[in-house]
């Protein structure tokens, strides 16, 4: 299974957004947030994906 899916990603924020707006928050803050979260756990996974090829 491949870490970096830029497809499911973009699903992923565009929710995020939606939602923020929902709550009255700041979605462009709240999706930096989660593109952070994103980009700290395809980190963690890279440390423990051994490339098999």
């Amino acid at each position: 299974m491949e870490i970096h899916d830029p497809d499911r990603e973009e699903a992923v924020l565009e929710r995020v957004e939606e939602r923020a707006e929902a709550l009255d928050l700041d979605p462009e803050t709240v999706r930096e947030v989660f593109e952070l979260l994103m980009e700290m756990s395809k980190r963690e996974q890279r440390k423990h994906t051994t490339d098999t090829d």
